[in-house]
């Protein structure tokens, strides 16, 4: 498995043109839509929902919390699910349109 460092996530975030603003701290990001799925129990298939992704650097917004507002290329959202990856150089904040 290959493992992040730092400088390797900036390197990878710089040339994206997105970025993120929270808790008044602004950095750039990934941002992207995809499936996910919801609701999934007790075997069942689940409902799928589309759902805005941004990926962060965790060390760039460490607190990071479930319900923070924040704000990608100018528009409005809430974290609805902070997910770590991998090695936990990177973050995926699952969020909702304001």
């Amino acid at each position: 498995m290959a493992y992040f460092g730092d400088a390797d996530v900036d390197t990878m975030l710089a040339d994206w043109g997105h970025s993120i603003t929270i808790g008044g701290v602004t950095k750039p990001c990934l941002f992207d839509e995809r499936d996910e799925i919801a609701l999934e129990q007790d075997g069942g298939a689940g409902q799928i929902m589309r759902v805005a992704v941004a990926t962060i650097k965790t060390s760039d917004f460490p607190n990071v919390a479930n319900d923070d507002a924040c704000i990608v290329d100018g528009v409005s959202y809430t974290v609805w699910r902070r997910l770590r990856q991998g090695d936990g150089a990177i973050t995926e904040l699952l969020l909702r349109k304001v």
